[in-house]
């Protein structure tokens, strides 16, 4: 990240009249800042207008004046430090909620009794007073880059219970964090669509919740697995650590929009997306599958770690050429060994009595080290363990996918010999085929196994190709000849 020098600020000071008829100029949610943590009882917004009616202060405000020429710039201003004040503030306003309990005011001489009043029920006096009450404010000029602003945040929220990756969020435009989290989630001011793996609903209580997920994804923490994940991804070697040094580091070393990498080689960002939407779509497969079987179960933060350590672990072995042979294969597998280790029975499972590293049971460590992203040692041996459990207990992992073979194509010689063999006539429709009209199309199809060699392979037209997918041939021919004999 640059910071060529310091930035230059302001002070100012606003009523909180003034700042609501500037409001519309200000962006108070930024994508970089961190979500609210509000409890939907509103309690600390609550406090923020209790402090605000006793007198009290609620400290400065951090702007930053915005250069409205730059493309994608919305608002004269945006937010650096102090949402959740602004917010409540706004929302008070537009009587979102009430003030809580046993809340008086003085104005002059009188006593005014405003618990649990909304804004629209205050007496006049007590609008007035509020309106009139001043906001401190430090406002940034405009020369602040996006990598300040968020240096700015996270140096600003060192003392307070702000947690490393609302921290790694706040870099703004950095091209990581927009990434990890237009992956992670639906942010109302952009209209993203999040990987499906991360799609949520609402309840009756109009709470929103997770599809696929058990947990629920506070604190920006499935923003954290996108990210942890993307970091093992990029290395393209295998099980590998994902610690807070190195995440920092893969936000500022590639996504800095400035001097990135990212910046200067957009393809490094296009390979890195493609293989993280390819990583997810395995967990998001098997999450359904989970759901399916599991009575609606979603998918828990355990076993959705533990996979990604067995999908970098595959992508490593295989070169990219494999895939799950049946899903529900797997889960009925890949669960009850992980259970074995970390679910409601592993107290009298298979691992209590092995002691690992010192004192530990293997269980023990397990449920240990599938929070462990920073010791290599630790997360492989997770991987070691898995793989064990799946040998001695259950069916091994290798007997759970398919090895595709790497070379899908052959040349045109030999496709030319083959076509030649076959009469010069597509396998399937036995029509002429015109060579330059042939490819190559395999018998057991390729995304199941089926090799790139003479005698797994046949002429077919282009057009039967496209519509052949990833069916056998086999199979393929028989439904088009049946459909044929329909149409006749």
């Amino acid at each position: 990240m640059t910071r060529s020098k310091s930035p230059t600020w302001s002070r100012a000071e606003w009523t909180i009249q003034e700042f609501i008829s500037r409001a519309g100029t200000v962006d108070m949610n930024p994508v970089g800042q961190r979500n609210s943590v509000e409890s939907r009882k509103r309690e600390k917004s609550k406090a923020i207008m209790r402090s605000i009616f006793e007198g009290g202060d609620i400290c400065e405000i951090a702007l930053r004046h915005m250069d409205k020429d730059k493309p994608g710039v919305t608002h004269e201003y945006r937010s650096i430090d102090g949402g959740h004040r602004k917010r409540a503030i706004w929302d008070f306003i537009n009587n979102k909620f009430r003030l809580p309990y046993d809340l008086e005011v003085y104005i002059g001489n009188k006593e005014y009794d405003i618990s649990k009043l909304a804004y629209g029920e205050l007496p006049t006096a007590v609008q007035d007073y509020l309106l009139n009450y001043t906001l401190r404010l430090v406002i940034y000029d405009k020369s602040t880059t996006d990598a300040q602003a968020g240096y700015l945040f996270r140096l600003r929220n060192k003392s307070t219970q702000v947690n490393f990756q609302e921290m790694l969020n706040s870099f703004e435009d950095n091209l990581v964090a927009k990434l990890v989290r237009e992956t992670a989630r639906a942010i109302p001011q952009l209209n993203n669509v999040p990987h499906s793996l991360f799609v949520t609903t609402f309840t009756k209580k109009d709470e929103e919740k997770p599809v696929l997920w058990q947990v629920t994804p506070s604190r920006l923490l499935f923003d954290e697995f996108v990210a942890r994940f993307l970091c093992v991804l990029i290395k393209d070697n295998g099980v590998q650590t994902a610690s807070n040094d190195e995440l920092e580091n893969m936000y500022i070393t590639l996504g800095d929009p400035e001097d990135g990498e990212w910046v200067k080689n957009p393809a490094l960002a296009a390979d890195a997306a493609k293989k993280l939407k390819a990583g997810l779509n395995f967990i998001q497969k098997y999450a359904e599958t989970r759901k399916k079987l599991a009575n609606g179960a979603g998918i828990t933060l355990r076993e959705a770690v533990m996979l990604t350590r067995i999908y970098a672990y595959l992508e490593k072995e295989f070169s990219g050429s494999w895939k799950i042979a049946d899903f529900e294969v797997f889960y009925s597998n890949f669960k009850p060994a992980l259970d074995d280790f970390v679910g409601a029975g592993s107290k009298n499972g298979p691992w209590v009595n092995e002691i690992v590293w010192g004192d530990r049971t293997k269980a023990e460590a397990m449920k240990g080290f599938l929070g462990e992203y920073g010791v290599l040692k630790k997360v492989t041996d997770t991987v070691e363990w898995l793989q064990e459990a799946l040998e001695k207990h259950y069916v091994p992992l290798e007997l759970l996918i398919v090895i595709k073979d790497k070379n899908r194509s052959i040349s045109r010689d030999l496709l030319e010999t083959i076509w030649i063999k076959q009469g010069k006539k597509c396998d399937v429709t036995q029509k002429p085929l015109n060579f330059a009209d042939a490819v190559a199309g395999h018998i057991k199809a390729h995304s199941e196994g089926g090799s790139s060699t003479v005698a797994n392979i046949v002429a077919i037209h282009k057009d039967i190709n496209a519509k052949m997918g990833t069916m056998n041939l086999e199979d393929f021919k028989r439904a088009y000849w049946i459909a044929k004999e329909e149409n006749i």
